[in-house]
């Protein structure tokens, strides 16, 4: 039990943190409408990029990483993402927007790449040192 709330508490805390910023009417802006755009949609990108690494690390700590876990990884946080959308949807002064989701599953896409390359380079440190020692 201690082992899968290790594993899973991380993916519902962010979710949620990700829910109180959509649950917000209005977040702060920049008064440069371009800046706006861009710190919002990288915004966007990098909170669906980190939920998707902690739900891949999650499947993964049950198992050898496969193409299965990475494609429900990748199910599970663009299904996120939209009920985020439709979440944002009834909340007043914010409206949905497929390209955010469109972003965010970009950003789900680097998130599980970034998460198998860096779990394959510490994997690779880890099998070196029982290798030595």
């Amino acid at each position: 039990m201690r082992r899968i709330l290790a594993y899973w508490l991380p993916v519902f805390l962010w979710a949620g943190v990700i829910f109180l910023f959509s649950s917000q009417s209005s977040l702060p802006h920049s008064q440069d409408n371009l800046l706006d755009v861009i710190m919002g949609k990288t915004a966007h990108f990098l909170e669906f990029g980190i939920l998707a690494g902690l739900i891949l690390r999650a499947f993964r700590s049950a198992g050898s990483l496969t193409p299965k876990l990475l494609l429900y990884s990748w199910t599970l946080a663009v299904l996120y993402a939209v009920s985020d959308e439709v979440h944002q949807s009834m909340v007043p002064q914010r409206t949905p927007s497929p390209v955010d989701v469109g972003i965010d599953s970009i950003g789900v896409v680097f998130g599980l790449a970034a998460t198998w390359v860096a779990g394959r380079r510490s994997w690779a440190f880890v099998a070196r040192l029982r290798v030595r020692g």
